[in-house]
């Protein structure tokens, strides 16, 4: 089992059997952010902008030209990898990014600005559980007690957010400070995978598919199944 943003389980749901069990996170616009250079006012300003190609930030690149009526001709993207971003932008090679934390704190760090959080131009994604069909059918009360166990954990979160993150650093060597600013700008709780969600996943697809980066479109009802999450709401 396995959890996984949105936009990474549609991608690899062609290529291999998966079920989406529930979801445990939703940010709901405001950990992934548009960062520029403190030049830049508006979204109009953007004439260089740099994506992680293939991932949730070249998705959500596509929706902010979009949603500000951008002239995608006029817009040139950079592709680079996370940790390159802050230094790409403070050597003004790009005017903004769009990329989840803790690059666009340490690009603030740096001279840049958050121009925006993604909920700006009505963009968010969800954190889902998953696992393979055959574990699952082999399985299904392990994977109901284990969907509950996520449950406990993200009250636990919630209701611990210090704790959680002392818990964090010594597990993954994250500093405390950004598992505490994920605590209070993203939504911790189970829940089953919802109509809203079902609808941003086909938006995603549309994405996916135009781009070339899947050849072929998952079917949803397939891929996710009810009656594994409880919800414990965010």
């Amino acid at each position: 089992m396995a959890g996984v943003p949105d936009f990474n389980l549609l991608i690899r749901a062609p290529r291999v059997p998966l079920k989406a069990l529930g979801v445990y996170v939703q940010d709901v616009g405001n950990y992934v952010k548009v960062v520029s250079s403190k030049e830049v006012s508006t979204a109009k300003d953007v004439k260089r902008i740099g994506v992680v190609p293939g991932t949730f930030s070249e998705y959500a690149a596509a929706r902010f030209v979009q949603a500000y009526q951008l002239d995608p001709a006029s817009i040139q993207t950079i592709n680079a990898g996370p940790p390159e971003m802050p230094q790409l932008l403070a050597s003004k090679a790009m005017d903004a990014f769009i990329l989840w934390e803790p690059w666009p704190t340490r690009a603030v760090q740096q001279g840049g600005k958050v121009l925006m959080p993604i909920r700006e131009f009505n963009l968010s994604y969800v954190l889902i559980v998953s696992t393979r069909p055959d574990w699952l059918q082999a399985h299904p009360q392990q994977a109901k007690a284990l969907m509950q166990a996520v449950s406990d954990a993200t009250t636990f979160v919630k209701e611990h957010p210090a704790e959680a993150a002392a818990i964090t650093k010594k597990a993954a060597q994250i500093p405390e400070p950004l598992t505490e600013l994920a605590v209070n700008q993203l939504q911790f709780g189970t829940r089953e995978v919802s109509d809203e969600d079902r609808a941003h996943f086909n938006e995603m697809l549309d994405f996916l598919v135009a781009k070339k980066i899947i050849t072929a479109r998952p079917a949803l009802n397939e891929l996710i199944v009810q009656g594994y999450a409880p919800a414990t709401g965010r």
